[in-house]
């Protein structure tokens, strides 16, 4: 708002009454670069609009005043958001400049994970397909919150635009170097760790070699896949219809005998055995390499009440198994 004391010189013998004069609002100020020329006249009826007893008052000086608007002169008005798509295309375009950056100058191989976010005030020039964006800056280790400046090349020139971003770097997971039949046992030659920017959509991978060197094969696996848990499992100790020793074991007794497994399974696992004596079935633990174990219950005795009690007291006990 251009006031009178913008366009005159307020005197007056009271310093308070000029004062409050001058500060008598007259119009809005012209737009930045625009101009306007005040001519005395209007500037008097101006004054009696605003309620200015012009009797009292007193004008010289030039007939006209010159006055033009500056950006520096008005408040800063609120920048408009911008829309979803165009932030989010803005920020796609920072992280993918970042991306190149590190590529370039850390790491070539690495699958480097960038979320960077465009202030407001820039996201037009970035996101704008016509505009080139490159990125500079970072610092080492490269990876977790990270400030970068993006140039973006404009149609009135280089603008620089800082960025805050996020970079983050995919767990190394394991991987088959070569193809691997089924039924083998996985060794250490034949799996790598290797960082992998797609295993977070796989579900029960392995993040280290020493998980699954060992484990055995449940399905072909061909060169270069990511090793899951569903492709792998312990080693089998005990296969169906071989010819097993069980081992039965209660306090200080341990009894041993042979059947034949009616399961596969690992170490640890529950398994169907049959006894060669009498073809029952029962289950066992397998313990072993073609070996399973039972736990027999423990060993109770109880008086017999039929028995004969001794002068002193002593009672006969039998073995109840």
């Amino acid at each position: 708002m251009v006031r009178l004391s913008d366009l005159a010189e307020v005197r007056a013998t009271d310093p308070d009454k000029a004062k409050e004069l001058g500060a008598t609002p007259l119009f809005p100020a012209p737009a930045p670069g625009q101009s306007r020329f005040v001519r005395a006249r209007e500037l008097q009826d101006l004054l009696l609009l605003k309620g200015v007893n012009l009797a009292r008052i007193q004008f010289s000086g030039s007939s006209q005043v010159k006055i033009v608007g500056a950006a520096g002169d008005l408040p800063d008005l609120p920048t408009e958001a911008p829309s979803f798509s165009r932030q989010r295309r803005a920020n796609q375009r920072a992280a993918e400049a970042i991306c190149t950056l590190l590529r370039e100058y850390v790491s070539p191989d690495t699958p480097w994970n960038v979320e960077a976010t465009v202030a407001t005030e820039h996201v037009r020039q970035v996101a704008d397909p016509g505009h080139q964006v490159i990125a500079r800056g970072g610092a080492e280790p490269w990876t977790g919150p990270q400030q970068f400046e993006l140039s973006v090349q404009t149609a009135e020139g280089v603008v620089r635009v800082p960025v805050d971003a996020q970079v983050t770097i995919p767990d190394a997971v394991v991987v088959v170097r070569h193809s691997l039949p089924r039924g083998v046992l996985v060794r250490r030659a034949d799996v790598e760790l290797r960082h992998d920017a797609d295993a977070s959509a796989i579900a029960a991978v392995f993040h280290d070699l020493e998980s699954v060197v060992g484990m055995e094969t449940t399905q072909s696996v061909p060169e270069g896949r990511l090793l899951s848990g569903d492709m792998v499992r312990p080693p089998l100790w005990v296969r169906r219809g071989e010819v097993v020793t069980v081992y039965a074991r209660a306090a200080g007794i341990r009894v041993r005998t042979q059947a034949r497994a009616r399961d596969d399974g690992s170490r640890g696992e529950l398994v169907a055995v049959e006894s060669l004596n009498d073809r029952k079935t029962f289950f066992a633990r397998v313990c072993g390499i073609r070996e399973v174990e039972v736990f027999a219950r423990a060993v109770r005795a109880e008086p017999d009440e039929s028995a004969v009690r001794e002068p002193l007291g002593k009672v006969q006990r039998v073995a109840q198994y």
